[in-house]
């Protein structure tokens, strides 16, 4: 008979006969050896069948931990009933909803709490209190005589009930036994080890730190954690040399916090929470190479899927700490949004397929059905979609990034909250963070840090938010800071979310002095900021982003600032007044935050890099670049003409170019010039450069970012669409081919410009908006716009494979470098994350190579500037 093909019971008596005299559990009250557990889990079942409980109903259990727990669950799987496990420490309510969902007939329970027991069940449930039996019954030798099948099943833990409907997994023995043989297997567990269990019994993860000893001849030590503290459960594993600690990585971080040596260990597992580089670095300080630390993803819904063994000498590649690779009969895979399996190195959600999964979730079968699928090979295994998100290494190592509603799209990007905390973590004068996004009352959502410093005065937010801005692997900074001396835990040792506190409407602790507005307007100005970033003051020269403003509150700063003023605003208005002293400054000029030229980052005194807009005209999409070059490279951005809803758009390529090279002197009046753009954007900034070179000025740089060549524009596009659609799914193929074919048309469309449609929809534009009627100028330009031969330098970069970006070798006569990125997002858009990362390292590199060849003067400014290159004539000079 195969192992896993009997009941927990049986499996856990042939270990009785094995070892009787070993020691099965031991705790500060006293131990019992196979044989005592064995005759106690005996009685607890007599008693249980004794109660009446009905064959096969739940058996809720509500005891501290200990040896009475331990041969209570024994007991319950005796007499072939599932348990459930309750913590007493848990709300009333809460207790009051598991009982009743999982339709428990009877709770077993002590004298200690036997009062919360009465009160939670009321005439629902039958109570059985150990105390009293074990004073009055008499011990049953044998267990009692029920059918114990590997298809019963052995629980039910509730996951989740934050939501108020109850989420209960009920599993098979078979299952059970299946898993605690992975662990066996991979970890060699032995009847020599002596295994913890910090676990409450109402969490899953005590499932294998149990039964791994008891069902393997091994020694079992419950410990409270809330009893015990820290410093009781670190003197507890030292006293008996304790071989294998389980726990979240926050318990393992706080127990070596104590400065406790642990010589007797040989394996800590980490599981329940994410391990991040910190508690690798921490492991790998304090441990010899003779104890391995296994860092694992496991979920109440699968057991142990995969498993990472590391040594204190393991390279570990990469920002995170690797799950690892399947456990026996477990197969990962990545899903994209629909379902569809995603190659390796792209970010998705994590699947489990497996024979040996949950049997699903207690009494409903539809949420069963939406979570636990059919093999879609079509074999005996299933599939459960976990709602975390991953990356698969082409080796089949899996990257765990989070749950999915840890990494979410934010604002139109993708945000790993995983990678920020660990930065976070890893910055000076920081011992703890957590990352989370919040719901506004006023709508949207925001990144909120909650930090814990490792001593006092903490560093401001400016100082973490350049720490966190020289991290690549940052992609997005939190809006919020709130400072916590400690974070908050449940019993198990996991942060518990939802206790976070709101933040507050203080004013974040900047690097910035705080200045009073003065002037009616700085006022005025300070009123509508502080309504909008929901803080109580705000000084003149605060930064907007430093504040915690983010691109939609740019907009609606934007709109209140247009409403009070009567004057039309874009919200890249705040990229060029980014402080209430410099806005009441634009506020008093001519055509205030319509200039074409646009200040991104005020870097240091060497060449600025000008990036021009792409098809939409705005040039607010290069923020997030510029922030990750580095506080030192100053940036603008050319933004297109007709945004404002005044001027008219210009249609041509080479009108739009000899405009932005005059804007562009006055930053820069002479060469060399640095020059780049995304897509169109890398069209324009050609075309400038090919202008500045005929007029004799030297171009040090030109970065085109996935630009496609124009000439023969529509049919090109028709070339990468297709190429994209052989690299998709046969499930993503018919979706993207219709998308493909509506492009088609509206391009045919537009072909029909010559014939007097193209004005035709023109006139239809302009009753839209400024950004339609400017888009469709865009993309009437770059359609017509035949590249001339040009003699500079330049760079192309793209994600992915190149399609018809590669045209641009039949007019560049000079120096042609191919810069190929991981496509990390899946999309091709280089400026958006995770792809802006790579591009903005890339960039660094190639900015101080040509900086380094060109010399870097300051640029021509006037009095007053400081030398740093500000634009002295805000006004937009015709072409």
């Amino acid at each position: 008979m195969q192992e896993t093909e009997q009941s927990i019971a049986d499996r856990f008596e042939q270990q009785v006969r094995r070892v009787p005299g070993r020691i099965a559990v031991k705790t500060r009250r006293g131990e019992l050896t196979y044989a005592q557990l064995d005759a106690l889990g005996n009685r607890r079942a007599h008693d249980i069948v004794k109660a009446g409980a009905r064959p096969a109903a739940p058996v809720a259990i509500m005891l501290d931990q200990g040896a009475m727990l331990v041969g209570a669950i024994l007991g319950a799987l005796k007499a072939g009933r599932p348990y459930v496990g309750l913590d007493p420490t848990h709300p009333l309510e809460g207790l009051r909803r598991t009982v009743a969902h999982c339709g428990a007939d009877l709770l077993v329970t002590n004298a200690r709490h036997r009062a919360l027991a009465e009160e939670l069940v009321g005439d629902a449930c039958s109570l059985l209190d150990i105390d009293r039996t074990d004073a009055d019954a008499a011990a049953g030798s044998a267990p009692p005589a029920v059918i114990r099948s590997p298809d019963a099943p052995a629980y039910i833990y509730y996951t989740s009930g934050s939501t108020g409907v109850p989420k209960g997994v009920v599993d098979a023995q078979r299952n059970v036994l299946h898993n605690v043989m992975r662990y066996t297997n991979n970890l060699r567990i032995n009847e020599t080890d002596r295994l913890t269990l910090l676990q409450s019994v109402a969490f899953s993860g005590a499932v294998s730190s149990l039964f791994c000893a008891l069902l393997n001849g091994a020694t079992c030590y419950p410990v409270d954690l809330r009893e015990e503290g820290i410093e009781g459960v670190a003197a507890w594993l030292v006293e008996q040399k304790v071989t294998m600690h389980h726990s979240v990585p926050s318990i393992f971080q706080r127990l070596l916090a104590t400065g406790r040596e642990f010589p007797s260990l040989r394996v800590i597992r980490l599981e329940g929470d994410q391990m991040t580089r910190q508690h690798l670095e921490l492991f790998q300080a304090r441990f010899g190479p003779e104890v391995t630390l296994v860092n694992g993803l496991g979920a109440t819904e699968t057991g142990i899927s995969h498993q990472y063994p590391i040594r204190p000498y393991t390279a570990v590649a990469g920002s995170g700490v690797p799950v690892g690779y399947p456990t026996a009969d477990m197969e990962g895979i990545i899903l994209d949004a629909v379902g569809a399996e995603l190659p390796p190195g792209h970010v998705g959600e994590i699947a489990i397929k497996s024979r040996y999964l949950a049997t699903g979730y207690w009494r409903q079968p539809e949420l069963t059905a939406a979570r636990f699928l059919p093999d879609p090979a079509g074999g005996p295994a299933r599939l459960y979609r976990t709602g975390d998100l991953g990356r698969m290494a082409p080796d089949g190592c899996l990257e765990y990034l989070g749950r999915s509603d840890r990494a979410l799209k934010l604002h139109g990007r993708w945000v790993d909250v995983h990678a920020i905390e660990v930065a976070l973590a890893r910055t000076s004068g920081i011992r703890e963070a957590v990352v989370v996004v919040r719901d506004r009352k006023s709508g949207g959502s925001e990144l909120v840090a909650y930090v814990v410093p490792a001593a006092i005065p903490a560093p401001t937010v400016s100082a973490l938010r350049r720490a966190l801005g020289g991290q690549s692997g940052v992609l997005v900074l939190p809006s919020r800071y709130v400072w916590l001396s400690e974070l908050p835990l449940d019993a198990n040792g996991k942060v518990k979310r939802n206790a976070l506190p709101e933040p507050g409407s203080e004013r974040p602790e900047i690097a910035t002095r705080f200045v009073l507005p003065a002037t009616p307007v700085e006022q005025t100005l300070a009123r509508i900021w502080s309504q909008v970033l929901r803080l109580d003051r705000i000084g003149l020269h605060d930064d907007f982003s430093e504040l915690g403003g983010d691109s939609l509150q740019a907009i609606e700063l934007a709109g209140e600032v247009e409403r009070w003023s009567g004057l039309k605003l874009p919200a890249s208005f705040v990229t060029e007044a980014p402080c209430i002293a410099e806005m009441a400054r634009c506020l008093g000029r001519p055509d205030p935050g319509h200039a074409t030229l646009v200040e991104i980052a005020n870097g240091g005194s060497g060449r600025p890099f000008f990036c021009m807009h792409d098809g939409t005209g705005d040039v607010i999409a290069y923020r997030e670049l510029a922030r990750l070059l580095g506080p030192e490279q100053q940036v603008f951005g050319l933004r297109a003409r007709g945004l404002d809803g005044k001027d008219v758009p210009l249609a041509q390529v080479e009108t739009m170019a000899a405009r932005y090279i005059v804007e562009m002197r006055t930053v820069q009046g002479s060469g060399p010039f640095f020059l780049g753009g995304n897509c169109f954007g890398g069209v324009i900034a050609f075309e400038v450069a090919r202008q500045l070179r005929f007029s004799g000025e030297e171009i040090g740089l030109l970065v085109l970012m996935d630009t496609g060549y124009p000439m023969g524009r529509w049919q090109s596009r028709v070339e990468r669409h297709l190429h994209r659609v052989s690299r998709q799914p046969w499930s993503g193929k018919a979706s993207h081919l219709a998308a493909l074919a509506s492009r088609i048309l509206k391009r045919l469309a537009t072909d029909l410009g010559k014939s007097g449609l193209w004005n035709w929809r023109w006139r239809g534009l302009a009753a839209v908006n400024p950004a339609e009627r400017v888009m469709a100028a865009n993309f009437r330009a770059e359609w017509r716009y035949q590249p001339g031969l040009c003699d500079v330098p330049a760079v192309l970069i793209y994600a992915g494979k190149p399609h018809n970006q590669l045209g641009w070798r039949r007019v560049i006569r000079n120096e042609f470098r191919l810069i190929a990125l991981p496509d990390d997002s899946g999309d091709n858009h280089l400026l958006q994350p995770p792809n802006v990362a790579n591009l903005a390292e890339v960039m660094r590199q190639i900015l101080r190579e040509a900086g380094s060849s060109a010399g870097n003067p300051a640029p021509r400014g006037g009095p007053g500037d400081g030398g740093r290159g500000k634009r002295l004539n805000p006004s937009r000079p015709d072409p």
